[in-house]
């Protein structure tokens, strides 16, 4: 279904940056801004004029950690969800060549088998024959150590199991991933190649500490390469291959893994250093090599540079190298964006984007598109730093839409009408949020429907973002390849799909879900109460505590297919109501009274326990009702229906059906075409339909009607009645000896009472008593003769 509300984000005849094949390139601001910000005198004061605000030159206006933080996961956001291609500015210097990673297979020694904090010494001089120049400390290539805790240390080993941040307290340190590990039998392995100048150290299949006491505890691979440059002059490639745990159990999340540079003259710790987050991604996200988790940093005459430029002009975490000096940046050396944070003298300002890419951005080097940040508003800086969740956090995702060619969904960004329920292009909060305090108000974790439509209008659909088999919110009993928005339990809070902010406080989860492959799962099991969740492109669920809150991005199709659908879904604890769309899904009500809707796909449907209602709409469905009474409807396909414990209805609907009552006492229904109706082990009322169809009681007193069409009826055991109905109908177990086993025949058919069955309808032949109607419709008694037949087999209505 196309939806065209997203236009209002777009500008008449304006195009983006790029059409979807090129790249935007980011950097965030040193100290001063730009050298195109012009520096001013205002009432005898130096001030930068940036986009028509005053800003003192007297104060930095570079982004704290916590802002840059927030900046990288905007960012990563719009680059899931289109093909912005958002990177980090990697500008060439004169002192620095940036290095192509080698991520071929190696052969490798071990050099510590299960080891836990653990050290080795292995020699590299042959190698660094000039020493590895660290910050202008030159580090003798001989006394390297391999640490088991992820790094590696010159002078002496380094064992300490709990992460800090890097000082030049540490020996010198060469570190990828320290955090509490235990290697196992791989260890560590090592290649020194004299020839390539090269060193590689892999930390191969590792754990946790607390995961090594576990079976089947999550692994991670990494490794750290030197490459040789000369005169103590070489490259630093990270390479993580696999990331599936961040930290250590025991000591919990202040462990997460740090990662980082330092000598006993100062020290340097990458973006991604100490963040859960960023280091869960680590495997998955692209690194500034262009490859997939392959980092690259480079030294020259102890100077640390990335991606061509000089670190001091790169903000990090812990970072006393990048905080040294005020140095001025240059128009030549910063992306097409660059993103800084100043006190602006509007108190309700929380941020802004100095241009819009149409107004000319493609053609100069300019201010446009760049995003500044308000930090004298206090609601922007909540507590002293920007929260994920909250309205502060919103600001980064919404200026970032401006950088990239969006604009406000109509001419009053305050205008009521349209939320952020559909765009964080919208300055009003999500319905179910107006009446929160304004700081424990939830907005959007990610591009909306309409933002999402609009970007990839402008850029085209990112198609390669989560293309194997992921779960939404639960764990999907582990059976999927990768999970994200993992908020449906919480450790230290009750409720389910809220996010904890910075500032500590927890908030509901709104977002929308952009999957561009593989067979997908929203798991809601988690829920106490009640979910209605709608799989169907651009439609939106209630998952939580508010409603209206997830949503599917509308369709994409490739080659004629959609090709974003989420397949699956689990309810809950609740009465939950899930839809499905038209891939073939897999719908799983649990526990309560909910009610599943299939749709055009080949869909399954389990009721769980309670009373449900299963519908399966236009493909060849399976319904399950499990336990309660349950009511399960085919739809127009030939579809398969169990009842389950309960006293359940089945309805086949269309084509030909099989229908199983299973426990309880069932009223099934084939509809049209030729069905199977199953009764199970209680009382049950088969109706075959229109169609030729077979119905079997089994256990129980039963009801069988064939209704129209030639049917064949089994009883089975117990007193069974059967229906004389339009059609030649066959009982095959008709048994006179039963007692209670009775045929009912209407008397419009002609056939007003037994004496006048037995002299003008019925005849013994070959097959058993053929009892024929004034409509010339058949009933046969298989194997019975009229001798064996009284008025106590019969009843007349």
């Amino acid at each position: 279904m196309a939806y065209s509300n997203y236009r209002a984000l777009l500008v008449n005849d304006a195009d983006g940056w790029h059409d979807g094949d090129g790249t935007i390139t980011y950097s965030f601001a040193d100290d001063t801004p730009p050298d195109y910000y012009d520096t001013l005198t205002f009432r005898g004061q130096e001030v930068y004029d940036i986009a028509g605000y005053d800003v003192s030159t007297s104060q930095s206006v570079a982004m704290t950690e916590a802002e840059q933080n927030m900046t990288l996961r905007a960012i990563a956001a719009w680059n899931e969800v289109a093909n912005v291609n958002l990177v980090a500015y990697s500008g060439e210097t004169s002192e620095s060549t940036k290095v192509d990673a080698d991520t071929t297979a190696r052969s490798y020694v071990s050099v510590l088998p299960f080891s836990d904090d653990t050290s080795t010494q292995v020699d590299i001089s042959a190698v660094f024959e000039d020493g590895l120049n660290i910050f202008g400390e030159t580090l003798d290539a001989s006394t390297l150590f391999v640490n088991s805790n992820g790094s590696i240390t010159f002078g002496e080993g380094f064992d300490a199991p709990d992460p800090y941040t890097l000082n030049e307290a540490t020996p010198a340190i060469i570190a990828a991933f320290w955090t509490d590990i235990v290697t196992g039998p791989e260890g560590i392995t090592k290649e020194i190649d004299v020839e390539a100048g090269t060193v590689t150290f892999e930390w191969r299949h590792v754990t946790s500490y607390s995961g090594s006491l576990e079976d089947d505890a999550p692994e991670n691979t990494f490794s750290i390469t030197l490459v040789d440059q000369g005169d103590g002059d070489f490259d630093i490639i990270f390479d993580y291959s696999e990331i599936n745990w961040t930290y250590e159990d025991i000591s919990g999340a202040a462990s997460a893994a740090v990662a980082g540079f330092a000598s006993s003259a100062t020290w340097y710790e990458t973006v991604y250093s100490a963040s859960l987050t960023a280091l869960s991604s680590l495997d998955s996200a692209t690194g500034n090599t262009g490859t997939t988790g392959v980092y690259t940093y480079q030294f020259r005459d102890g100077y640390l540079y990335i991606d061509g430029v000089l670190s001091t002009e790169i903000a990090a975490r812990g970072s006393s190298y990048a905080a040294e000096g005020t140095t001025s940046t240059s128009t030549a050396s910063v992306g097409d964006i660059v993103f800084g944070s100043a006190e602006f003298d509007d108190p309700d300002l929380y941020g802004f984007t100095a241009g819009l890419p149409y107004d000319g951005a493609l053609d100069t080097v300019s201010s446009i598109g760049d995003v500044w940040i308000n930090s004298a508003n206090s609601d922007q800086e909540n507590g002293g730093t920007p929260a994920y969740g909250h309205t502060s956090w919103n600001t980064y995702l919404h200026e970032i839409g401006h950088a990239l060619g969006l604009e406000h969904p109509n001419d009053d960004p305050s205008n009521d009408d349209i939320t952020n329920q559909e765009t964080v292009m919208s300055y009003i909060v999500h319905p179910s949020e107006a009446d929160e305090d304004d700081v424990d108000q939830a907005w959007p974790l990610t591009p909306m429907v309409w933002d999402i439509q609009a970007i990839q209008a402008l850029y085209g659909a990112n198609t390669t973002t989560r293309t194997t088999n992921t779960v939404y919110f639960g764990n999907g009993n582990s059976a999927y390849d990768e999970a994200e928005y993992q908020y449906a339990t919480n450790d230290d809070n009750s409720l389910g799909m809220q996010v904890l902010g910075e500032d500590g406080i927890y908030r509901d989860v709104i977002l929308t879900i952009w999957d561009a492959g593989g067979i997908d799962l929203i798991d809601a099991s988690d829920m106490a109460n009640a979910s209605d969740i709608d799989l169907r492109a651009g439609k939106y669920s209630s998952i939580g505590e508010i409603e209206n809150n997830i949503a599917v991005a509308a369709a994409v199709r490739v080659d004629g297919q959609v090709i974003n659908w989420v397949e699956n879904a689990w309810g809950g604890q609740g009465d939950d109501r899930i839809r499905g769309n038209g891939a073939d899904n897999q719908l799983r009500g649990n526990v309560g009274a909910d009610t599943l809707i299939g749709a055009a796909g080949n869909d399954t449907l389990g009721g769980g326990s309670g009373d449900d209602s299963l519908s399966g709409g236009s493909g060849q469905d399976r319904l399950a009702g499990h336990d309660g009474d349950d009511i399960l409807s085919g739809g127009n396909a030939k579809d398969v229906l169990l009842g389950g414990a309960g006293n359940d209805s089945l309805n086949g609907g269309a084509k030909d059906d099989v229908l199983r009552g299973n426990g309880g006492s069932d009223v099934l229904s084939g509809g049209t075409g030729h069905d199977l109706l199953v009764g199970g082990t209680g009382d049950d009322d088969l109706f075959g339909g229109v169609g030729n169809d077979t119905l079997r009681g089994n256990a129980g007193q039963d009801t069988l009607v064939g209704s129209f069409g030639d049917d064949l009826l089994f009883g089975g055991s117990g007193a069974d009645v059967f229906g004389m109905d339009a059609g030649d109908d066959v009982i095959a177990d008709f048994d006179v000896d039963t007692s209670g086993e009775l045929i009912t025949i209407e008397k419009s058919s002609g056939i007003l009472r037994f004496t006048d069955l037995i002299r003008h309808h019925a005849v013994d032949t070959d097959d058993g008593v053929v009892i024929t109607d004034d409509q010339g419709n058949t009933l046969t008694l298989a194997d019975v003769a009229l001798a064996e037949l009284s008025s106590d087999h019969f009843a007349f209505y």
